[in-house]
């Protein structure tokens, strides 16, 4: 197990790759390794999460905000990556007839399902559980998609990258995660530049199309999102590269139930691996989990395809977002990693 979890820690630290990830480097460097190990430890809870899901024919599942992630459309429907992944485990642990209720918490008591453990599957950032106190809560596996840090500067902007923006204007969230990466790659290479905080982040993007900052700092699924509404200024951008910081997202469950944590990280991590070629990563091995059914995984993909399939549709090429495929491709093209299943 000790070999397991430095195993695990061993190709956590490759993610990092130049870029700092958001929050801390130890939290998102030893996250992933406990929380394989903690499927292990964890007590398995009295009812049992894969007993009651099966009997309830239904996946709950909670998702944090992000554009092409997951958001709510006009129509009221959620739609995104995260809710393609959360489809994916329904498949694979119930069939294709099982249902999927999806909920997208904004604070408070919004996530106190979480902290309840009544929520089977979450997609989260460190921040998150950071600030809603969920670390006691559930238990973190694999990373599903890195949302980057990055500044967007209008497409007639002299800068090339984030460390050309000496002497700038830069629009930002106050308190933000785009503050603090910005805040740490200008100040520790003591570039000086203007800050112009906002609290609502429609009046930021208004500041920024009518002009009143040279650059905005934001995720880049929402600077891709802001990019396309571009004020009655018609303000063309592009993103800077490289981005400033990486921000992981992770598939978490209930601390309560380690062999539920442990089949939903196999779920995971298989429908990562799924169509994208031979990872050069030697996967960690899981022992002792409950079976799946024959021919899931061939389910999965006839209903949503490969995950390279379900990025493209909701965050890629063939999205209105846009964005490239790194660092959301398996390891050696990504950063993300993913095991062939048994």
């Amino acid at each position: 197990m000790l070999e397991r979890v430095s195993d695990a820690v061993d190709v956590l630290g490759r993610f990092h790759v130049g870029y700092p990830i958001d929050r801390t480097a130890l939290l998102a460097g030893t996250v992933l390794a406990f929380a394989w190990l903690g499927a292990y430890a964890a007590p398995a809870h009295a009812e049992g999460t894969l007993q009651r899901v099966r009997a309830d024919h239904v996946l709950h599942c909670a998702l944090e905000r992000r554009p092409g992630f997951a958001e709510a459309r006009a129509d009221g429907q959620v739609k995104g990556l995260g809710v393609d992944l959360c489809r994916a485990v329904a498949i694979a642990v119930l069939d294709p007839t099982g249902r999927v209720e999806v909920s997208l918490p904004d604070g408070g008591n919004e996530f106190d399902p979480l902290r309840r453990g009544t929520v089977d599957l979450a997609f989260l950032s460190a921040d998150t559980m950071d600030e809603q106190n969920l670390m006691g809560s559930v238990l973190p596996g694999p990373i599903v998609f890195i949302d980057p840090i990055a500044v967007m500067v209008p497409v007639s902007s002299p800068a090339q990258s984030p460390k050309d923006l000496k002497g700038a204007t830069v629009c930002l969230m106050i308190g933000s995660p785009g503050q603090r990466a910005l805040e740490a790659t200008l100040g520790d290479a003591g570039i000086p530049f203007s800050r112009f905080t906002f609290e609502e982040d429609v009046e930021m993007l208004d500041a920024y199309n009518v002009g009143d900052c040279n650059a905005v700092v934001e995720h880049e699924t929402r600077l891709a999102e802001m990019r396309g509404t571009n004020g009655v200024n018609h303000l063309q951008s592009r993103i800077l590269t490289p981005p400033l910081a990486l921000t992981p997202v992770y598939a978490t469950t209930p601390n309560s139930d380690g062999a539920w944590s442990a089949l939903v990280s196999e779920v995971v991590l298989a429908v990562l691996a799924t169509g994208q070629g031979q990872s050069r990563w030697k996967m960690l091995a899981f022992d002792a989990i409950p079976t799946l059914r024959a021919g899931w995984l061939a389910e999965v993909r006839a209903e949503l395809g490969t995950y390279a399939d379900m990025r493209e549709r909701h965050i890629g090429a063939y999205s209105p977002l846009r964005l490239p495929a790194w660092p959301n491709a398996l390891w050696p093209e990504g950063l993300l990693l993913g095991m062939a299943p048994n």
